[in-house]
């Protein structure tokens, strides 16, 4: 069952270029270095957009992270963005 996209959910997009770093990065603490921010605000941000979707978007693990399959369709859906 898929996670269905809701136009009216406001989402900061800084907290998706956040998650699109993790993403990106494999980590939290490569996507703030590569941010330029302390790894804690990755955090929060990643951690208030699971609460805006209502979702876990990450599986953490500890040495990496992995898209769950809300995560994905997140990534596909606001991942086009040029966030490099």
């Amino acid at each position: 069952m898929g996670m269905q996209m809701n136009s009216s959910l406001f989402v900061d997009l800084n907290y998706l270029k956040y998650f699109y770093f993790v993403v990106k990065e494999n980590g939290f603490t490569r996507a703030a270095e590569k941010l330029g921010v302390q790894q804690p605000v990755v955090s929060r941000a990643v951690k208030i957009l699971e609460q805006e979707f209502k979702c876990h978007l990450l599986e953490r693990q500890r040495k990496q992270v992995l898209l769950t399959s809300e995560g994905v369709e997140v990534f596909r859906y606001y991942g086009y963005r040029d966030w490099e």
